[in-house]
């Protein structure tokens, strides 16, 4: 009796627990065993099919998290620039547009996006007649900078003075030191970056002349083109009377208009002097202009002693006839001499084309 009793409440016992078993079994949410007894980890947030996976891991679960339709654009932002937009522009909007962004074009993108190259070839010759070479030049192309000088003044006083300023602008390119000029808001980035340059080398050549005896009263010319590879600009300043020409097309233009008594209106035997030129004065008005540059436009940089010695006509020949920019600046150097070279002569021919990856 004693043991059929035991027997009983241990069935019921079982049946019970059975029971409740089965319940819990109905009730508790749908895992499988092994979800259920292993450590819970911290869930992956769902991923940017746009950003790669930290430190360059990836798991399956975040592989298949990136997982995208492969006709899925990035979103704007990741590929856009300032100038861009995803509406239609008005024309004035586009033009208020571009004149903003022309303020911005400090930022160069290392190749293959620069949308222009340029090659470069100068020489500087000091001619028939003259005993010293005053003129220098600069041929700075990891900044794509060119600059010619022509020096005046007593003495050796007109090299010590153009090759002070060549000096002056390089330094201020290479060490990005511009001195205490301010950036002048009229101009882009980049324009002012030259003019300031050029207000530099005024200073450094203003200083000297009035420091050492020997070099009072000396000064110098300058002309500059400092392109612009992703923008497709030239930036031309100058003071004085070496000129800067583009030639496109079969046309040749004078860009520069010389700084001379003439140029001002006054005629006559001092209409040849300069009006303004680096280092006369503690301070020197800079003429900057900007040229859009198209492929095959070939800009010529060159002192007095070319352009007095050469029309325009016989100029443009030579650069259109001629494709290797070296013999070019020779036979130009030797027009000017041919020409009875009376003064010194400097030259120098860019030319901008355009990059293999882009044709």
């Amino acid at each position: 009796m004693e043991g059929t009793t035991l027997l009983h409440t241990a069935l019921g016992t079982a049946s019970i627990a059975l029971l409740g078993f089965v319940v819990w079994a109905w009730l508790r949410p749908n895992e499988s065993p092994a979800t259920a007894v292993a450590p819970r980890a911290a869930p992956i947030p769902p991923a940017s099919p746009f950003e790669p996976a930290a430190n360059g891991a990836s798991t399956g679960a975040a592989s298949v998290a990136r997982t995208v339709p492969t006709t899925t654009d990035p979103p704007p932002s990741a590929h856009r620039d300032d100038t861009e937009r995803l509406e239609p522009l008005s024309q004035e909007s586009a033009r208020l547009l571009a004149e903003d962004s022309a303020q911005d074009d400090d930022s160069e993108a290392t190749m293959p996006n620069a949308l222009i190259l340029v090659t470069a070839h100068g020489r500087t010759d000091p001619g028939l007649k003259r005993k010293h070479n005053e003129d220098a030049m600069l041929l700075l192309e990891a900044h794509h900078l060119f600059l010619i000088a022509d020096g005046m003044g007593r003495h050796a006083a007109g090299e010590v003075a153009s090759q002070l300023a060549v000096d002056a602008v390089g330094s201020s390119f290479v060490t990005g030191d511009f001195g205490q000029f301010p950036r002048d808001t009229s101009l882009t980035e980049r324009g002012s970056r030259l003019k300031r340059a050029i207000e530099v080398a005024n200073q450094r050549v203003f200083d000297e002349s009035h420091n050492i005896d020997a070099y009072a009263g000396m000064g110098t010319t300058v002309v500059s083109a400092y392109f612009s590879l992703n923008r497709k600009r030239v930036y031309v300043a100058h003071v004085g009377d070496s000129r800067c020409y583009r030639f496109r097309g079969d046309t040749l233009k004078q860009l520069t208009q010389d700084h001379t008594l003439e140029a001002a209106g006054i005629k006559g035997p001092t209409g040849a002097y300069l009006s303004r030129a680096v280092g006369i004065e503690e301070n020197v008005e800079v003429d900057v202009l900007m040229e859009s540059v198209e492929r095959n436009d070939t800009y010529l940089l060159c002192s007095d002693g070319l352009s007095r010695m050469a029309t325009d006509d016989e100029i443009r020949a030579i650069i259109e006839t001629e494709g290797n920019l070296q013999v070019a600046v020779q036979r130009l150097i030797d027009l000017a001499n041919a020409r009875g070279g009376k003064d010194n002569v400097t030259v120098i021919l860019v030319r901008a084309e355009e990059p293999s990856w882009k044709s």
